[in-house]
């Protein structure tokens, strides 16, 4: 087989949208902290118009997490059109996924195939805010 570094970017983008997809399909476990939580009720409250962006009235709170209206306003998007479950709760974290190597991928495999197939690997740490816990010895 005669290897191409330009065509490096595509097989790396086929990999990663077929794994991704796979391990959706394969190891779905719903949400998986508190925040997914707010956000999924966040994405209900839009899609039935009980959702404000008001601040606490004694002054006591402060929710970031409605600030984030990508996160929470395509789900409900997705909620109109595929009802409320865990599917159309946990499918927009996927495609953006999916569309962020996809994007990648159209910007850069031309002028640089290497960095673009590098850039399109997930890693742990781009996708998650929560940090490993240090082991003490």
């Amino acid at each position: 087989m005669n290897f191409s570094a330009s065509r490096l970017p595509l097989l790396t983008l086929l990999f990663v949208a077929v794994m991704t997809v796979a391990f959706f399909i394969f190891t779905h476990e719903g949400l998986y902290a508190l925040d997914d939580y707010f956000y999924s009720r966040y994405a209900h409250q839009l899609l039935t118009g009980a959702f404000r962006l008001q601040p606490d009235p004694l002054g006591l709170l402060h929710d970031p997490l409605k600030e984030r209206p990508m996160i929470f306003g395509p789900v409900a998007g997705l909620y109109a059109l595929l009802g409320v479950n865990i599917i159309s709760t946990t499918l927009w974290p996927l495609l953006a996924t999916v569309g962020c190597a996809g994007i990648l991928y159209f910007l850069y495999h031309r002028q640089a195939p290497v960095v673009a197939s590098a850039a399109m690997l997930p890693r742990r740490g781009c996708y998650s805010t929560a940090l490993p816990s240090a082991t003490t010895s």
